[in-house]
């Protein structure tokens, strides 16, 4: 049997590059990703709104940016499941990243078949969506004051919760954009959701960088 020339090349390209060759991934998967992430914010608000009392803060800190951490770990695992040109390549100027750019052609004809979700289905990713957003942005004000004594209280316990955020702010970033590379359809909604999540991280990393 007879393969042909595209065939054979992207058999290559998936060998040596395989983030670029990912297989689109399914709803269920997305909004899996989407709700698990909502999950892990929901549940570490409780903990974060269970540091009622300044004197609770130094020993409370480490749950938070170890919840913090989880959830990076959480979002850059889903981000395994979606081909890395959703997102954009960033500022990744590594070897590998450099010697992609040669099949430059090979990924055009990849991303034109990632065309994304129909609207009855991008409908349903907003849907999970704009919850994660409610509730991550929840659970920041939680962190940074708002809505508790967290950061209020000096002390180098605080300097692990900043570094995270400071991680979180760019995973998060990056799972927001794949997912409203997703949604063609539904694009406003989820860039309206990117620019919540974005502004009140920045606010957090802020808070704890003063």
């Amino acid at each position: 049997m007879k393969l042909s020339v595209f065939t054979t090349i992207i058999g290559v390209a998936s060998a040596f590059f395989p983030s670029v060759c990912a297989v689109m991934p399914t709803l269920e998967q997305v909004k899996g990703d989407i709700v698990a992430v909502t999950n892990l914010s929901k549940n570490l608000n409780e903990v974060a709104n269970g540091i009622r009392f300044a004197g609770d803060v130094p020993r409370g800190a480490p749950k938070i940016a170890n919840g913090l951490s989880g959830i990076i770990q959480a979002v850059t695992s889903a981000l395994q499941h979606y081909p890395r040109s959703l997102a954009g390549e960033g500022n990744d100027d590594s070897e590998k990243h450099v010697a992609s750019r040669s099949f430059a052609v090979i990924s055009r004809d990849i991303d034109a078949a990632l065309d994304g979700f129909p609207d009855d289905a991008a409908q349903q990713i907003v849907a999970v969506f704009v919850r994660l957003v409610q509730v991550h942005q929840a659970l920041l004000a939680t962190i940074i004051g708002d809505h508790g004594v967290i950061a209020q209280v000096p002390g180098p316990f605080l300097e692990p919760i900043r570094l995270a955020l400071v991680s979180l702010e760019a995973t998060i970033d990056r799972f927001a954009l794949t997912v409203v590379a997703l949604i063609p359809t539904r694009q406003p909604e989820g860039n309206r959701g990117r620019r919540m999540l974005d502004d009140s991280l920045a606010k957090a990393v802020e808070t704890y960088s003063s």
